[in-house]
């Protein structure tokens, strides 16, 4: 079963940072070099500096981008730039952005949820991760013993959603609101009251929870659970350690938008191109796409509008530059 609990989080105090906008970044994994720059100078409180900081060419054992984290985050807490949450609690989340020109509500319940196996009711991962990611997230909450981000996982469930409950709760004005620089809208309310409290947790306790973004921080806080355990006699299971923070999705939210994944294979030998298509063929459905438009948009949005009506059937891909530029949409054969 699912342990998902509240939790006493660190935030920024609004009396010290009047602009919560100017203080938020997106997850370490998808900030470019150029981004990671517009953060740090956006704010010298922006958490970035926390989350993924600059390495520097004097960088040494004892004095690195990890360690910095740690003395920033306790200078932080000392000027009371960040303060701890009195009571444990929960978070609700509104994210309203437009895609496609149409407005998106997506919500989100930030938690702690208990770390553990995949048996049901508990986190499943569905891909790999790298090691060097690992090592980075792992040397970063080492020093610091916090999770900057949460990760995003998808809740499933037959009967009531998630959504219905969060809406529910979330009455009133917002904790929090904030609109980062792609123009993202950002609400918050904090969930106190035990009788909410105990609703989210019991209507979480029967459900498969999916990772949709974040199995290198999973990874991270497992390898980390093991490192604290392994140090200590005895273990009560309530210690930090054992809970990764998570933000939970309904698998059902209109709101929740998937996009797809590009890839480029680089093949630096043209011979390897050869008999390509036929070694694909062993595994995928090939149907050939031919061009509608007279130009590339043209093609581009008739291609993906045929990737779009195939993958509501199951699994398509686009593929493109096989056969001199031949474009197509394969699908996994069934065996």
């Amino acid at each position: 079963m699912a342990d998902v609990q509240p939790f006493r989080s660190l935030r920024y105090n609004v009396e010290r940072i009047k602009n919560i906008s100017l203080v938020i970044s997106p997850p370490y994994d998808i900030i470019s070099p150029g981004e990671q720059r517009f953060y740090h100078q956006q704010s010298p409180y922006n958490v970035v500096r926390l989350e993924l900081g600059e390495d520097q060419p004097f960088d040494s054992p004892g004095n690195n981008k990890y360690t910095r984290a740690a003395n920033t985050l306790k200078n932080w807490l000392e000027e009371g730039i960040l303060f701890h949450e009195p009571v444990p609690a929960f978070y609700i989340f509104e994210h309203r952005f437009t895609h496609q020109g149409v407005i998106k509500h997506r919500w989100g319940l930030t938690a702690r949820v208990r770390l553990g196996g995949q048996s049901v009711g508990e986190a499943r991962p569905h891909e790999g991760i790298l090691e060097s990611r690992l090592q980075d997230r792992l040397n970063l909450l080492r020093s610091c013993c916090v999770n900057f981000s949460p990760i995003l996982g998808m809740v499933r469930h037959d009967q009531q959603g998630l959504l219905p409950l969060l809406t529910q709760l979330a009455k009133g004005n917002p904790d929090l609101s904030m609109v980062d620089h792609q123009g993202i809208t950002h609400h918050m309310w904090v969930i106190r009251d035990e009788q909410s409290i105990a609703e989210i947790s019991a209507w979480c306790a029967n459900k498969a929870l999916y990772i949709a973004d974040g199995h290198h921080r999973y990874e991270t806080a497992s390898a980390y659970q093991r490192e604290q355990q392994a140090a200590r006699s005895h273990c009560s299971g309530s210690e930090a350690f054992n809970f990764v923070m998570m933000t939970l999705t309904d698998a059902e939210d209109p709101g929740l938008v998937a996009l797809p994944t590009h890839r480029l294979v680089r093949l630096i030998k043209p011979e390897r191109l050869v008999g390509l298509r036929e070694k694909l063929s062993l595994f995928f459905d090939l149907e050939d796409f031919e061009p509608t438009g007279a130009t590339w948009p043209e093609i581009l949005k008739a291609w993906l509008g045929i990737l779009e009506e195939r993958g509501k059937k199951g699994a398509a891909i686009g593929l493109y530059g096989l056969n001199n530029q031949q474009r197509y949409v394969i699908a996994p054969r069934q065996m």
